[in-house]
């Protein structure tokens, strides 16, 4: 066992029968057991997306700890959360929707909807779970909001979709990238920050190719204590002003 306990473990005991219970409950596979059970017990590893999942489940996580819960505050400030929301590219455990229906719940209006394959429960409080990829196929007249996190190749083919609606969307990616692969080719020898820094640009301007007229395009940067602070890419109709 990692003697790094993170340190809101305080009754291993009692967390790794819980752990047991939620592997079994959710029907997590082999693989993802391997895994959790790999890092799960060491604070180094506390901002893996996946352990930040189990931990919030589990009831363990303290939210000023919460990547999940720095974005929901984040988008809760920008944006109005008591509409029909989708939550693209959830993860096993849908954490930032649960978030947003907690707070829907709270003021009595909106909805709520994950998609991503990788989805573990049937159900999750309010939350409408798909078990499937976000994409042209949805239709989304009807929803006021798009949003997303850690998202990498779902980011860009996401937020042209919301355009393409007229849909305002905010999506955080994570320090990773999704370029095409001539480019990532052709980039391959050049220093990890430049390619970060080409991707990041290389998603606003994929983005602004459809945005529709009445949208304006905004980045801003989240720290969740990463090598670098996130960017999160928003449209929105108005301009938007910080409080």
């Amino acid at each position: 066992m990692n003697t790094n306990m993170p340190f809101f473990i305080t009754d291993l005991d009692k967390f790794a029968n819980d752990l047991q219970i939620l592997f079994d409950t959710y029907g997590f596979g082999q693989d993802e057991r391997e895994y959790i059970l790999k890092y799960i017990y060491d604070d180094k590893c506390i901002n893996y997306d996946l352990l930040q999942q189990v931990y919030t489940v589990l009831g363990v996580l303290p939210e000023e700890y919460s990547s999940f819960k720095t974005f929901y505050d984040f988008l809760n400030k920008y944006y109005n959360l008591g509409t029909n929301v989708i939550d693209v590219a959830s993860g096993h455990l849908p954490i930032l929707a649960s978030f947003i229906d907690k707070y829907q719940t709270k003021v009595g209006q909106g909805s709520i909807e994950a998609y991503d394959p990788n989805l573990l429960p049937k159900e999750m409080g309010n939350i409408k779970i798909y078990q499937d990829y976000f994409d042209e196929k949805i239709k989304i007249n009807d929803k006021g909001l798009i949003v997303g996190m850690n998202t990498a190749e779902a980011l860009i083919p996401s937020i042209i979709h919301a355009n393409n609606y007229g849909v305002d969307a905010c999506f955080l990616t994570c320090n990773c990238t999704a370029l095409p692969s001539d480019i990532a080719r052709r980039l391959s020898a050049y220093p990890r920050s430049y390619i970060l820094d080409y991707w990041f640009n290389y998603v606003g301007e994929e983005i602004t190719k459809n945005l529709p007229s009445d949208k304006e395009l905004v980045v801003e940067h989240l720290d969740l204590g990463a090598m670098r602070p996130h960017p999160v890419y928003m449209t929105k109709s108005l301009k938007i002003k910080k409080p």
